[in-house]
């Protein structure tokens, strides 16, 4: 489980093919702000019986907000 304000650093194969996944927990209503860097993928946020909840490129900043619960 990562704590929020948690940098993550880290890079795939040089097939450009792989997943990470993380978990997170929100208890109230949380603000987020993923801040881009680099790169040529995406990111996605979903909960944990698979629905899905947002997602955005890693290339772009991307703004939102969360209801309580686990992702």
């Amino acid at each position: 489980i990562v704590e929020f304000d948690t940098d993550i650093a880290g890079t795939f194969d040089n097939d450009a093919k792989g997943a990470v996944a993380y978990r997170f927990n929100v208890t109230d209503r949380k603000y987020l702000y993923f801040d881009a860097q680099q790169g040529n993928g995406a990111w996605a946020v979903y909960r944990p019986n698979g629905s899905y909840v947002t997602s955005g490129r890693l290339w772009e900043d991307r703004e939102l907000w969360l209801d309580a619960g686990d992702y």
